[in-house]
């Protein structure tokens, strides 16, 4: 199931009080007004390593403080998914 039927449906019995899901916002608005960007594309490109650097440190502290500190969920029993350059973040934050 894809994440959002999962939580249309409800959780599958083995889930129950096991799941929790975290969709942190990307910080910056995109330079059409049409939504977020973790980082900036450079005239698509993507080619932005200080912003994925900055990117991927805002959501190590999104872990640390909300996931670990507010909510006692451990690193190691979190999954770290995104979508475009969600997943790219997720990708590059991930192995640091």
């Amino acid at each position: 199931l894809d994440v959002l039927s999962l939580m249309k449906a409800g959780l599958p019995e083995p889930f129950r009080g096991q799941l929790a899901l975290f969709c942190p916002n990307a910080p910056d608005p995109t330079p059409f007004g049409e939504g977020l960007q973790w980082f900036r594309d450079n005239g698509w490109t993507f080619r932005d390593p200080p912003g994925l650097a900055r990117a991927a440190d805002l959501v190590a502290e999104y872990l640390t403080r909300v996931v670990e500190g507010e909510h006692k969920i451990a690193r190691e029993r979190t999954i770290l998914m995104g979508f475009s350059q969600g997943a790219m973040v997720s990708l590059y934050t991930v192995p640091r």
